[in-house]
């Protein structure tokens, strides 16, 4: 039986369980949880932005955008869900950045950290910003909007994975590698990545 995904805690917003413990088995119908519960699994630190500077967003502020993305590409298993929102938490530490620290002026940004040249061809996909005579300089003060920033990590996925969207039916963590591999990425050189995976996989009930 396909597992209930992310595109449908909307509906149970209301009936979000406690955080699982270590003993917890982890759940396979995540229609019980709400979103913001389900991001706040993955990346514990984004609970709050005390502390954590303006660029922050927390899991509950970022939920509504997440979902929609998910939607609104057709990120629909689990897996792959997972996988994005790994991404994510490792790429934005949590969801406290949306301009990558040393290269911001290159326009590299959004809550995957994708490069410049990926967030103006993110931004010309978008109706409302493609008059806008993007360039690397400029394109981030357009698509750290909330309600573009999320929606980059699934865009990227559904235009350039297309191997890693042929290995879904495969093993979770053979999809996770080619994923990387697609991003351009390495978890032998930065096995931290895998913290968040790991994290994602209990939650969707993929390990």
């Amino acid at each position: 039986m396909q597992l209930t995904t992310l595109l449908t805690t909307l509906a149970a917003a209301g009936a979000a369980l406690a955080l699982p413990t270590a003993q917890t088995t982890p759940t396979r119908t995540l229609g019980k949880r709400d979103a913001s519960q389900v991001i706040q699994d993955i990346m514990p630190s984004s609970s709050s932005c005390s502390g954590r500077g303006t660029e922050c967003r927390t899991a509950e502020q970022a939920a509504p955008y997440l979902v929609k993305a998910m939607q609104d590409y057709s990120i629909g298993t689990n897996v792959e869900q997972a996988g994005i929102l790994a991404l994510v938490a490792y790429e934005s530490v949590e969801m406290q950045y949306s301009k990558n620290l040393n290269n911001a002026a290159a326009g590299q940004g959004t809550s995957n950290m994708q490069m410049g040249s990926y967030n103006v061809e993110y931004a010309n996909s978008i109706s409302a910003l493609s008059s806008q005579g993007l360039t690397t300089s400029n394109v981030l003060d357009y698509v750290t909007d909330d309600k573009y920033n999320f929606g980059t990590g699934p865009w990227f996925y559904s235009t350039k994975c297309t191997d890693a969207q042929s290995q879904t039916s495969g093993s979770a963590d053979s999809w996770f590698q080619a994923y990387m591999t697609c991003v351009g990425v390495s978890t032998s050189a930065e096995p931290s990545r895998l913290t968040y995976w790991d994290n994602a996989k209990k939650v969707f009930g993929l390990s």
